[in-house]
């Protein structure tokens, strides 16, 4: 939070650190990395699970989650039996980084980052499955 000690990198894995404030939480992101500095944002990726449940695809939702008997089912709870409540899409994101000043937003994958520094990911499959992994370069 010191403006003459910016941190090269930073990570930003939990959503509830998007929720209700994104705009100003990226803005403090892109206020705080030096200039080339990155950071890194994994949510829930609202294309994946979408992708899922218009295949009706019970399989993915048992992989991330737990079995269950349709793949809408698996879908809400995703909302309601973990702490997610939002997911995004990498549009969103970008708009979003760039709004805040982010001159380059590359859409990643797991272990994928642009700075191997900011691969703090698990190797979980239900957490690579289920993510969005966006890096953004000040």
């Amino acid at each position: 939070d010191d403006p003459d000690n910016p941190y090269d990198q930073d990570d930003m894995t939990k959503p509830e650190r998007l929720v209700a404030v994104a705009k100003a939480a990226l803005a403090d992101f892109f206020r705080i990395l030096q200039p080339g500095g990155k950071v890194r944002i994994v949510v829930p990726g609202l294309v994946e699970c979408c992708t899922a449940l218009l295949r009706g695809d019970t399989d993915w939702f048992r992989r991330v989650d737990a079995p269950c008997d349709t793949a809408a089912i698996g879908f809400n709870r995703m909302f309601y039996s973990h702490f997610h409540r939002h997911m995004y899409d990498f549009a969103t994101l970008e708009m979003l980084l760039e709004q805040a000043g982010f001159s380059q937003v590359i859409h990643s994958s797991h272990l994928q980052s642009v700075d191997p520094r900011l691969n703090v990911e698990t190797d979980s499959e239900s957490r690579w499955l289920l993510s969005l992994y966006v890096d953004a370069i000040k």
